[in-house]
Order: C-alpha cells, then sequence, then structure tokens
C-alpha cells in the first residue's frame, strides 16, 4: 500500500483571518488618558470612612479580650476543681 498523507479536512473550507484591532475613526478626538491629571483629581476617600471601621474593630477587640478572660478564668477553675478531686482520690 502506498503511504498516506494526513488530510486536513478540519480546516479545509475555513479561511482564518486575523482580527484586526479597532481603528477610531477619522475626525473622531479620543482623549489622551494621563496619569498627572488623574493624580491631582483623586482625593483620598479613607480619612473619613476609617473612623467607623476602626471603632467597630476596637469594640470587637475588646468584646474577644472580655471572651478570653471569661475562657481563661473558667480553664482556671476547672484545673483547680480537678485538682481538689484528684486530692480526695489520692486520700
Amino acid at each position: 500500500m502506498a503511504p498516506t498523507t494526513p488530510s486536513h479536512a478540519s480546516t479545509s473550507g475555513r479561511s482564518q483571518q486575523p482580527i484586526q484591532p479597532e481603528t477610531p475613526q477619522p475626525g473622531i478626538e479620543v482623549p489622551m488618558d494621563t496619569d498627572e491629571e488623574e493624580e491631582e483629581d483623586i482625593a483620598p476617600a479613607h480619612p473619613s470612612t476609617h473612623e467607623g471601621e476602626v471603632r467597630k474593630l476596637k469594640e470587637k477587640l475588646r468584646n474577644l479580650g472580655t471572651q478570653h478572660d471569661s475562657l481563661l478564668k473558667g480553664a482556671k477553675n476547672n484545673a483547680h476543681i480537678a485538682q481538689e478531686r484528684i486530692k480526695k482520690l489520692e486520700k
């Protein structure tokens, strides 16, 4: 048998054309982006918005501290009770 060459059936009948980028039409003015102008116009919004966030986080931290203290107190109490029971069992 004669060797066969692979056919390109998947691309036959289709022509691939490169996609061309859009170019502005003549007569239409396109503004240029400059970083210098944008830096001057943008005012930082964080000073006024962070105050509420800081207040919430401080309150949350305070609550976590209180929760930590109560858990620590409970753990110490449980350790004390366990020591007392061990002493009773040893007698």
